[in-house]
């Protein structure tokens, strides 16, 4: 089974979707897609066509069966698209830890494969409200057990690189693998960059149960040369790698 997670970048803000982001999706055949930061737009006139647009590029792909969170004021949403009917998951998040955590955090459960899927971004905590982050993480991790014995995995944007110091909660993705936990990330590439120059960092990462293997890993920046705007992309357009993540049962 193939999973795509990719960061679409919308920053709280409900933004168009180019058709080439459809195309480099296509060009992935994920059995599973995972979308983070982005905000379901049907709701308005201005940016209704071009997601209607979109997920009838999903339907072609195969990616039929969906599933969004629910938007909170201005926060990101989580969108999760599947070739196999999928069902809503038991776990979701707190709303009192921060407004912006139950948006990001999707759990579903594939009906055929019986695979549990968790697609989550997490937030951009900063400044006064850093301490969220390690609460958010604690938090995590503890719903994350009743998961734990079945074919399961966790995918998105996590905010945290292997190497982090725990001030930025990279103790975390230990205490993760502690619990039995197995992480896949790229051993090659990056998947964020502030900007040219700056540190390249590896924080689109997985963590797949015991009761799952592995076979492939990658980071994915293949859509730069779909348009001429996505290598350079404004608000709005992809700064994250695609996550390509292969798994099979053990």
């Amino acid at each position: 089974m193939r999973i795509l997670s990719w960061n679409l970048n919308h920053r709280a803000a409900r933004r168009p979707i180019p058709a080439w982001i459809a195309d480099a999706i296509a060009a992935q055949a994920p059995d599973v897609l995972a979308l983070n930061e982005y905000v379901d737009a049907r709701d308005k006139a201005a940016r209704r066509a071009d997601h209607e647009r979109f997920l009838d590029a999903l339907d072609a792909m195969g990616l039929t069966h969906r599933q969004v969170t629910t938007r909170v004021g201005r926060s990101n949403q989580v969108l999760v698209a599947a070739r196999e009917p999928i069902e809503a998951g038991g776990l979701a998040a707190p709303d009192d830890i921060a407004e912006s955590l139950p948006p990001n955090f999707l759990h579903v459960r594939l009906a055929e494969t019986g695979m549990d899927l968790v697609a989550f971004r997490m937030p951009a905590y900063e400044y006064r409200s850093r301490h969220k982050k390690r609460l958010s993480w604690d938090w995590l991790i503890d719903a994350l057990a009743a998961v734990r014995h079945r074919p399961a995995v966790l995918i998105g944007d996590m905010n945290t690189e292997p190497g982090d110091s725990e001030q930025y909660c990279g103790d975390s993705l230990e205490k993760m693998a502690a619990t039995g936990w197995r992480l896949a990330v790229p051993s090659r590439g990056y998947s964020w960059r502030l900007r040219e120059g700056s540190p390249e960092r590896r924080i689109d990462l997985a963590f797949h149960t015991p009761e799952l293997r592995c076979e492939r890993v990658a980071y994915s920046w293949d859509f730069h040369a779909l348009d001429e705007r996505a290598a350079k992309p404004p608000v709005g357009l992809p700064d994250h790698a695609m996550l390509v993540v292969d798994v099979v049962p053990t």
